[in-house]
């Protein structure tokens, strides 16, 4: 099962990598102003570029810490569709899925909250 993109006919995690790091990139650069899209949205979309873009912004060290934390925690949406992918053949529910890992984001934030209030 091929589950890379294929860019000029060339399958492989090198081409997907470039591909993802390139459009976060990019979308990075873009000047957003609302919260909801620098906070949440752009970095939600890939993983290592989502959490350089939140390290980049002007926010407190704990505010950074909790949002770094649960888009470690969710995973990006290009780990989501590459889980997709993978379990294409088998009886799960996307939909659930996207629900599971995003309450999971949430219980880390909250594990991460209460780290910092006992040990900050």
């Amino acid at each position: 099962m091929q589950c890379d993109i294929d860019i000029l006919d060339e399958p492989g995690n090198l081409a997907e990598i470039e591909l993802i790091l390139a459009t976060t990139t990019l979308l990075g650069k873009l000047s957003f102003q609302n919260f909801f899209w620098k906070l949440l949205l752009l970095p939600g979309v890939e993983l290592t570029g989502g959490i350089r873009m939140l390290c980049q912004l002007d926010l407190t060290s704990e505010l950074r810490f909790l949002l770094v934390m649960a888009h470690c925690s969710f995973g990006g949406v290009c780990a989501l569709f590459q889980t997709k992918c993978m379990i294409r053949s088998q009886n799960w529910s996307f939909p659930r899925y996207i629900a599971e890992k995003l309450i999971t984001a949430m219980v880390t934030s909250l594990f991460a909250f209460c780290y910092m209030k006992l040990f900050g």
